[in-house]
């Protein structure tokens, strides 16, 4: 544990943002860890982590994952780190299905997908997970460049093509858009809920062009704004023979913050992605 012990500070205290991220001994964590070294936090307890993992939050300049204990503290966390100003924290949960089960149809999937993907495009979110979401295996960056099918509006598209390879992909049909992994076709129209995606996506074709692609709101049916490409996400990858052969820190790149909330009252903030224990 290089750069714990001596640069750690001692007895945080709950206070403004703002005048937290002046402290010359929150400086301090931050040089360490701008050299590449760990760090820690003494004495952040209750409210006091919140804060300190929300000045983290203020000062990265790459995706940041907090791992917190119990899931059952979860919620209070994104809570707490919203009230401190951090910006969307994210819940990256743990799968309920056994190794060897189909991960498809487990609740988890979208959202851990939805992160994936962010991360994947560049994007830097606040992550929260347990220690077990955070070991569970999921798709290499290498393996997620790979897959999805792309298309763009204004390009030639055979929907019948595009129709089996959601079929070989894991996609369910029918008469409407049901859940994650489902698509559902009405004449030159046809409607897909990538398995990452939050909103199902209308393509509506004149011939064989894409004329155009609009997110939707599956509960109103009201359209979103247009856009002018999207990916769709296999829901299974059926061509790759190993497709989780990595975890979520070996998506967060040389940037990336790795924030241990320990679970004891003198908590302590740990980020290769250089690592912060409180």
């Amino acid at each position: 544990e290089d750069g714990i012990r001596d640069t750690s500070v001692t007895g945080v205290q709950t206070c403004a943002l703002p005048i937290f991220l002046e402290e010359i001994s929150f400086q301090t964590v931050l040089e360490a860890l701008a050299s590449g070294r760990s760090a820690a936090v003494d004495g952040a307890w209750g409210s006091s982590a919140g804060l300190v993992a929300a000045a983290l939050s203020a000062r990265r300049t790459g995706p940041m994952v907090v791992v917190i204990p119990l899931p059952r503290d979860l919620h209070g966390w994104q809570t707490e780190l919203l009230s401190f100003g951090a910006d969307h924290p994210e819940v990256f949960p743990a799968l309920a299905c056994l190794p060897g089960e189909d991960e498809a149809t487990d609740p988890a999937t979208p959202q851990r997908l939805r992160i994936l993907a962010r991360l994947n495009q560049g994007e830097l979110p606040l992550i929260l997970a347990t220690p077990a979401a955070l070991l569970q295996p999921v798709p290499s960056p290498e393996s997620l460049d790979r897959k999805g099918r792309f298309v763009r509006r204004g390009e030639t598209l055979d929907l019948d093509v595009l129709r089996l390879w959601l079929a070989e992909n894991g996609y369910t049909p029918g008469e409407v858009v049901e859940g994650p992994g489902s698509f559902a076709t009405r004449g030159g129209i046809i409607y897909i809920l990538s398995p990452e995606a939050e909103n199902p996506v209308r393509l509506e074709l004149f011939g064989d062009e894409i004329d155009g692609m609009r997110p939707f709101s599956p509960a109103t049916q009201r359209a979103l704004e247009e856009v002018s490409e999207t990916r769709f996400l296999p829901v299974q990858d059926k061509t790759d023979a190993t497709p989780h052969r990595s975890c979520l820190a070996d998506h967060l790149g040389p940037e990336g913050w790795v924030a241990l909330a320990e679970d004891r009252k003198s908590t302590r903030l740990n980020s290769s992605h250089r690592c912060i224990s409180y």
